[in-house]
């Protein structure tokens, strides 16, 4: 893989490789194997974690919980996605991302009263985290219509099956760090 090839061409890059790491693991979730992905996230905190951004370890944790999550391990998932959603340190970017995985993972799971106040806090805690989740449409104006209403606003559903009350994104797919 391509990715292996990085490995070897940046051997000294701490980041570089953290990142490797992570994005292996992503790839270990596609093909089927999430206990290899956690290992592999878990390892790369372990060896790199404290040597690189702030910002990079949070998106390696809540790729992390969103495997954990496909794992049917909700209990852990969630305890990381709360502490990121809470981690004022972090960017508006990484917290408002942990709140919208926490609020849909909580959906998932038959907990919409829960999601919908995670997007609660969040909108209340910091207007740029409110214009991070509103830019991803997970929350609109009251006046869009469907979903549950989040201190003024709505959230979106995009489910055919009914109101989930939290639009659902993807960490692997959607996140823009590269």
């Amino acid at each position: 893989s391509a990715l292996l090839q990085v490995r070897q061409l940046f051997p000294d890059s701490t980041e570089t490789l953290f990142d490797v790491e992570v994005w292996l693991a992503q790839l270990d979730a596609i093909e089927g194997h999430p206990e290899l992905s956690v290992r592999r996230v878990n390892r790369a905190l372990e060896i790199y974690g404290d040597a690189v951004p702030r910002e990079t370890v949070a998106w390696a944790q809540y790729t992390l919980a969103h495997f954990l999550s496909r794992m049917d391990r909700t209990d852990q998932s969630v305890a990381i996605l709360e502490d990121l959603a809470g981690n004022e340190s972090l960017t508006p970017f990484r917290r408002a991302t942990a709140a919208e995985l926490l609020a849909a993972l909580l959906s998932e799971n038959g907990d919409a009263q829960a999601a919908v106040g995670v997007l609660d806090e969040a909108i209340a805690a910091e207007s740029e985290m409110h214009a991070e989740l509103v830019d991803r449409g997970v929350i609109g104006l009251s006046d869009q219509g469907g979903g549950a209403d989040v201190g003024g606003a709505r959230c979106l559903d995009e489910s055919a099956d009914g109101p989930s009350g939290v639009a659902r994104r993807d960490p692997i797919v959607d996140d823009e760090h590269a």
